[in-house]
């Protein structure tokens, strides 16, 4: 079997962070927005067992640390087959888009689809142990998160915006170090159910945003050139390091050669919303 698959990254339009479990976990409070932007798997069985990746991206580990090559092996022994994918990459990554995350929902997908036949709600209880993130790409389209990660409420009053404008500086930023600054600066609090504030307005504020821009100076030159050119709120994707507006294709196309100039080495990327799965068959 071979079978080739969009993984499609997400935008968190809001999020809040709150004091870590026992376990280390933030229980967190997002609005997740699943967007065009996507990488392409394509999963090739084989009768041996292990698993084989090739990537497209060189700074993207192909080996035991892959995402990919944890998830195969998580459910080795329930599987089969062996696997050799291909992984070709359009998400950056350290940029907050969840790129690792949504190949891993890829793969668990085609594989439940095919072999291991599990309910959505072990499928999710598979998804939480392999990253946070990973059960809403189970899902997809727009989604108030709570948990961490794992309780998801599809929303359909989705946000207005048709497209969106992302810019990723040429920073990465490590989910890890990110939560561990955060805790180290930030009082303790306690999640409030529901969070009102995001329901209503769901491109809203990022808990982390501060900690992240305290990290390199060049967040805020980028939203600083970013603010004045287009006059529009800049937010914060997840952990970062992607920032992003709501924009019109119109203005985009106006503005691209000067974005470009002011932020070089940047990657800068027109994006719309998916309300559909996250994760499709690939034309």
């Amino acid at each position: 079997m071979t079978i080739t698959i969009k993984t499609h990254a997400k935008l968190n339009l809001s999020l809040r962070v709150y004091a870590p479990r026992e376990d280390g976990y933030h229980p967190l409070q997002s609005i997740f927005q699943t967007i065009s932007l996507h990488d392409i798997l394509t999963i090739e069985t084989t009768p041996e067992k292990g698993c084989s990746i090739t990537c497209t991206a060189p700074e993207i580990p192909t080996d035991h640390r892959n995402i990919l090559h944890k998830t195969y092996t998580l459910l080795e022994n329930k599987l089969p087959i062996g696997l050799k994918i291909t992984l070709t990459k359009h998400i950056p990554n350290g940029a907050g888009m969840g790129g690792g995350s949504t190949n891993a929902a890829g793969l668990l997908r085609v594989l439940n689809n095919e072999y291991l036949n599990l309910s959505e709600k072990d499928l999710i209880n598979i998804a939480v142990t392999i990253g946070a993130d990973v059960p809403f790409f189970l899902l997809g389209g727009t989604a108030y998160v709570e948990g961490i990660g794992e309780i998801m409420t599809p929303v359909y009053n989705s946000t207005p915006h048709t497209h969106y404008l992302l810019v990723k500086p040429p920073i990465h930023c490590s989910t890890k170090d990110i939560f561990t600054r955060f805790d180290a600066t930030q009082p303790t609090k306690a999640p409030t159910s529901p969070c009102q504030d995001i329901l209503d307005q769901h491109l809203n504020t990022n808990d982390l945003k501060d900690t992240v821009f305290q990290l390199d100076p060049r967040f805020k030159e980028t939203e600083d050139i970013l603010s004045n050119l287009l006059n529009s709120p800049i937010y914060m994707s997840g952990s970062g390091s992607t920032l992003f507006t709501s924009i019109t294709p119109e203005t985009y196309a106006k503005h691209l050669p000067e974005l470009k100039e002011k932020l070089p080495n940047t990657f800068i990327h027109i994006c719309t919303p998916v309300h559909g799965p996250a994760i499709t068959i690939a034309s």
